[in-house]
């Protein structure tokens, strides 16, 4: 698969069987995962750092959980989805262990919250006391269940 640049304030889908690193690429897989999760966030967390948000959903397995630990450890807002209300609890559970996840909720409470993350940072931070802040990458990673190549 050929190199696909991420873009600024996007939420980037990882399809089966490669890895995201802000470019697409079908790199070797991580613990026997690609898309390996952990990858992605690690590669955000170095691009964007505390500007950058990661969401970790249902999966098997502890893939994301140290990528989304080190954003939070960088600055990052970090989300978790609950027990409750996931299908396979084994990638948030590992994160919400390490302490990775600052929000915990169902994919609607995550929604709601990075909505007015999001809102926050547009009416906000853009512009202090009259001065347009420095408008830099956001980015915002999900991935889904996909299955082994």
């Amino acid at each position: 698969m050929s190199a696909a640049p991420a873009h600024q304030s996007s939420v980037e889908l990882v399809p089966p069987y490669v890895c995201l690193t802000i470019e697409l690429s079908d790199g070797p897989k991580i613990d026997g995962n690609r898309p390996a999760i952990d990858v992605t966030l690690q590669s955000v967390t170095q691009t964007c750092g505390a500007r950058a948000t990661g969401i970790l959903l249902t999966g098997m397995g502890e893939d994301g959980a140290e990528g989304l630990s080190l954003l939070r450890k960088k600055g990052g807002t970090t989300f978790a989805q609950s027990e409750e209300s996931c299908i396979v609890f084994g990638m948030p559970k590992r994160a919400i262990e390490l302490d990775a996840a600052q929000h915990i909720g169902s994919p609607q409470e995550i929604g709601r919250q990075l909505a007015m993350q999001v809102d926050e940072r547009s009416s906000f931070n853009r512009y202090v006391n009259g001065v347009r802040a420095n408008a830099g990458a956001n980015a915002v990673v999900a991935t889904a269940i996909t299955p082994s190549a």
